[in-house]
């Protein structure tokens, strides 16, 4: 499934949410997609032209979250270690704990051009890992700690000189032998869920003016109207948000209503998927639904 097929879902299932039945739909480029759907209370059809995008909520204009990058490479990490050792009983008897060096891993991903390069990163960390766990394993300590600051904690390793990536981008490593089988899932975390799960009406309108900015040339001639819907689909921490009672204020920012208004788009939603899914119509101001 590639993210176009996600972003569909993700359209369907608010689209499902706030009332509307899907008549048809096709992918498109400008905007995201295109839909035939009756709306509630009417029985015609409406041709209604969809911009899609996800809320991040470390994200800045004209970048990506980095949190989410980060998210991805463990996820990437882990699935490597995970093949090799499915075939290894003794790896499934540890539980293991990476303090990863966010801010180095985040300035490492700006540099990287291709996803060769970042596999490759991946890769190398995941064999290190390997190697460094297994080590550990043959030897007959139940428990051993490696950390990679100036001031070394009381009975822990540093981390070896060989293992070059883990030494750059690894803050501690802990490591504990157990008497039940774990799997990857439940044996080794990182310290990738930390983040901040709110919701700000300046990111929101920067949103919507980078969305504005890039409509302007959209055709409207075939679409009745033009929707920008803005989707929290709580995948991580970085595009989860609070309930909604504690976010009308940020959904009614008088700036991010003036920048709606003065966009192509003839609506705007907020939908967030957390707990009990829920949508506010941000522009205009006059729909709303919850189930």
């Amino acid at each position: 499934m590639n993210a176009k097929d996600i972003e569909l879902l993700n359209i369907k299932e608010f689209l499902e949410l706030a009332g509307y039945h899907i008549e048809e739909s096709k992918p498109s480029e400008r905007p995201d997609f295109i839909l035939t759907i009756k709306q509630p209370g009417q029985s015609g059809q409406s041709v209604v032209g969809i911009e899609y995008t996800d809320y991040y909520n470390d994200a800045t204009p004209g970048s990506s979250s980095s949190g989410q990058l980060l998210y991805d490479f463990w996820g990437t990490v882990a699935g490597l270690i995970e093949s090799k050792i499915d075939n290894d009983s003794q790896f499934h008897n540890v539980h293991c704990y990476f303090k990863l060096d966010k801010q180095k891993l985040k300035l490492k991903a700006k540099d990287i051009r291709s996803r060769k390069e970042a596999m490759n990163l991946c890769i190398s960390i995941a064999d290190q890992i390997y190697d460094l766990v297994g080590v550990f394993l043959t030897s007959g300590d139940i428990e051993r700690s490696y950390c990679n600051y100036h001031r070394m904690p009381e009975g822990t390793l540093p981390i070896p000189e060989t293992y070059t990536e883990l030494n750059e981008y690894f803050l501690q490593m802990d490591l504990q032998k157990v008497n039940c089988w774990l799997s990857i899932r439940y044996g080794w975390h990182a310290n990738i869920n930390a983040a901040f799960i709110g919701l700000s009406a300046s990111r929101l309108t920067d949103i919507v003016s980078e969305k504005k900015n890039k409509c302007e040339s959209y055709g409207t001639d075939k679409i009745d109207e033009l929707w920008l819907l803005i989707g929290a689909p709580a995948t991580t921490v970085y595009n989860a948000t609070p309930p909604k009672q504690f976010v009308m204020d940020q959904l009614s920012d008088e700036t991010l209503l003036n920048t709606c208004e003065s966009s192509k788009f003839d609506k705007v939603f907020f939908w967030s998927r957390k707990n009990v899914p829920w949508f506010k119509q941000i522009w205009p101001q006059n729909h709303e639904k919850n189930r």
